[in-house]
């Protein structure tokens, strides 16, 4: 009568748990007696029988003892939509009845059914990045554009295409021509440039006794011609006023007036 029972539980869809005693003959207190897989399982001495279901999980048909003979489970047949039509968006929304989602280097590549493995990737992921120029690089599933600091304030220069995943690409500094000496507009930036000089105007004082002079511009050459001679007829720029102590002297550039500048610019 047990194996009819057992026949009948199958060919109800393979659902159903039997009343068998796992076969230590305590009442209700064997393996029988454990009503769903995860309570038969967490007992060491028994193990749960089932039949496998179209979202990958397994039904649970009853609690069996581990020592005891096993009754032959005949499960049917499973008719279960498959997975392999489905689009990337459907098949990641099919996870819960256990559809896989495949993808290689960051690309999908298929929708497989519960248990069914994907295939190998044939691309080596690690390297299907490098080498692409920024366009390609940025159009490509998986692949990262790296860039890196240029010469100019907040430029970029394209450093190379990476693995989404990776490390980026390394900087390395770049050549940058050195900005010419009119582009300096601070007085501590052309006063750093052994191949600039800066240029001074007088300035308005105040006060009796002051020594003020303006940051004009910053001029070509790491030293200034304070000997001329000027052939221009434009009036000299007055430098040597005595509040300074001779920090100025007048610069000679094209012929005329440069300036002011430092008097420890002058070239000798």
């Amino acid at each position: 009568m047990r194996n009819v029972a057992l026949a009948v539980a199958l060919l109800a869809g393979c659902t159903r748990a039997l009343p068998i005693d796992g076969g230590d003959g305590g009442a209700g207190g064997g393996c029988a007696a454990h009503k769903d897989a995860a309570t038969c399982a967490a007992d060491a001495r028994c193990i749960a029988l089932g039949c496998p279901q179209c979202d990958g999980t397994q039904s649970f048909i009853g609690c069996y003892d581990k020592n005891g003979p096993l009754p032959g489970i005949g499960c049917p047949g499973l008719a279960c939509a498959s997975c392999h039509a489905l689009d990337e968006p459907s098949c990641r929304a099919a996870a819960s009845r256990g559809c896989v989602t495949g993808t290689c280097c960051g690309s999908f590549t298929g929708c497989f059914d519960p248990g069914e493995p994907p295939p190998a990737c044939a691309a080596d992921c690690a390297n299907i990045c490098a080498g692409l120029d920024e366009a390609t690089c940025g159009a490509q599933p998986g692949c990262r554009v790296d860039r890196c600091p240029g010469c100019g304030p907040g430029s970029t220069y394209f450093a190379g295409c990476s693995d989404s995943g990776g490390p980026p690409s390394p900087c390395v500094t770049p050549f940058c021509p050195a900005m010419p000496c009119d582009q300096l507009t601070a007085a501590d930036a052309c006063a750093a440039r052994s191949d600039c000089h800066e240029v001074f105007q007088p300035g308005a004082c105040g006060c009796a006794g002051c020594c003020c002079t303006i940051f004009a511009r910053c001029a070509d050459g790491g030293k200034a011609d304070c000997k001329g001679p000027a052939f221009c007829n434009s009036a000299p720029p007055d430098c040597g006023d005595p509040a300074c102590g001779g920090m100025y002297a007048v610069a000679y550039a094209n012929s005329c007036y440069e300036g002011c500048v430092l008097a420890s610019a002058c070239a000798p």
